[in-house]
């Protein structure tokens, strides 16, 4: 109500306070006053101390689903210089979750990120968000950068309910002409444990692969199947 909104007023004048542990005590308080502190927390994204923006941050995070107004704020805190700030900012949005969206773009381009406690956030972000991210992660899983291609597949593999689009894109990624891509694609199809005839016969495709690593892989992803399947069998390996 209006109290609350004038004390977070009161609050956003202090974040500007001369002493540091000032500045810090007045973040943590705007995150009792819930919605009416999202504005102002906001805009401390952009403070120049960056206690004040990783606290911005955590402190929209506390709030929750009502932060959603702070979604592109946070979304452009995933590109801040500071470490800490960054990966508030990826915790933040996760705990917003799926009225997180608007920031999918930037979560996608933060497993791409340095440090990789960011990265490792992003991906988890990716997943609490949900669905509309399913389609930029295939797409990022097609660029063919390894190192992205994992990250993105641990945020497509946490989201169980696209289980069916997740398996077509492994099973195409299981066709590329890089060996470590194909490795990548057979491991991820064992840890879905996906027992359809397109996923089983690209498994058994597999194990005639030119690379020993793909092979092995392949043996182990049909090894996670046949514990759940019943479905298996000499058809799919080509026998």
């Amino acid at each position: 109500g209006p109290q609350a909104e004038i004390a977070a007023a009161q609050l956003a004048q202090a974040m500007r306070d001369p002493e540091p542990a000032v500045r810090i005590d007045a973040v943590s308080a705007l995150a009792q006053l819930g919605k009416a502190a999202v504005p102002h927390l906001t805009l401390a994204l952009q403070e120049k101390d960056p206690h004040v923006r990783a606290g911005a941050a955590f402190s929209l995070g506390r709030i929750g689903l009502e932060a959603a107004p702070a979604v592109p704020g946070l979304a452009l805190a995933l590109q801040d210089k500071e470490v800490g700030v960054r990966i508030e900012a990826t915790v933040a949005l996760r705990r917003i979750g799926p009225r997180a969206w608007a920031a999918v773009p930037a979560l996608i381009q933060s497993l791409e990120d340095p440090d990789p406690s960011v990265r490792s956030y992003a991906s988890t972000s990716l997943s609490e968000i949900g669905t509309p991210n399913v389609w930029a992660l295939v797409n990022l899983i097609n660029r063919g950068d390894l190192t992205v291609q994992k990250a993105a597949t641990k945020a497509l593999v946490q989201n169980d309910r696209m289980l069916r689009i997740t398996a077509a894109t492994f099973r195409k990624l299981a066709q590329s002409e890089d060996a470590a891509s194909r490795e990548l694609a057979l491991e991820t199809l064992g840890i879905l444990r996906a027992d359809d005839d397109a996923t089983l016969s690209t498994l058994g495709t597999a194990l005639k692969d030119g690379d020993p690593k793909v092979r092995l892989a392949a043996v182990n992803a049909l090894i996670s199947v046949d514990r759940k399947s019943t479905r298996l069998n000499s058809s799919h390996l080509g026998i």
